[in-house]
């Protein structure tokens, strides 16, 4: 029962007969006409051919080596000019600071106040005595004896004597006037003051 069924036609009979043409290469478009570099392949076997630029990239690598060389010359000029113009400047060099911290302060010296001199011991005084009886010329004059004799009154005392010693008049013979000389009762032992004998003859 199954030989009365017929087969189905075979649809791809006929393409096993006929054999596959084969895909010419595509050739790339003449130097004269413009390239389209983003034209998108219609095939995924297609490949791009892009056109190469003859000495485009090695002209511009040696551009940007010479724009680089004489930049670094400018810059190295700089630097030297800027270190010789700082050098040949004068500077002012600023005063050490001093750590007042770690200086030790010396010990405040007491302050000492200078005594005064004392004034010069003024020079004494040479009083003149021209008669040597013991009293100076001003003291004679004072007294009104004679500086020039050294017993003024002629009693036999010296003016010193009778002023200084026995107290009697140097300018009278008999201070108490009992007829006797002040230089006699001196000399006998008597007071030429008054009446009596001395008792004890001054030095």
């Amino acid at each position: 029962m199954f030989d009365d069924l017929k087969q189905p036609d075979d649809m791809f009979s006929d393409t096993d007969k006929v054999s596959p043409q084969p895909v010419p290469p595509t050739q790339p478009a003449p130097a004269s006409q413009p390239v389209d570099n983003y034209a998108v392949p219609t095939r995924a076997s297609e490949k791009i051919d892009l056109p190469e630029v003859q000495g485009g990239s090695g002209k511009m690598v040696k551009v940007i080596v010479i724009v680089l060389a004489i930049l670094s010359v400018i810059g190295g000029a700089f630097y030297l000019s800027m270190r010789i113009l700082r050098s040949n400047t004068p500077t002012t060099p600023e005063p050490p600071v001093e750590d007042v911290t770690t200086i030790p302060q010396p010990a405040p010296q007491p302050i000492v106040t200078p005594e005064p001199e004392p004034a010069p011991a003024p020079e004494p005084v040479v009083e003149i005595d021209t008669d040597k009886d013991g009293l100076t010329d001003t003291a004679e004059i004072t007294i009104g004896t004679d500086p020039n004799k050294s017993d003024t009154d002629g009693d036999g005392l010296f003016d010193r004597e009778e002023v200084e010693v026995y107290k009697t008049n140097p300018l009278v013979t008999d201070t108490d006037g009992d007829t006797f000389l002040d230089g006699a009762e001196v000399k006998a032992g008597y007071d030429p003051n008054g009446p009596g004998t001395l008792r004890q003859l001054p030095q």
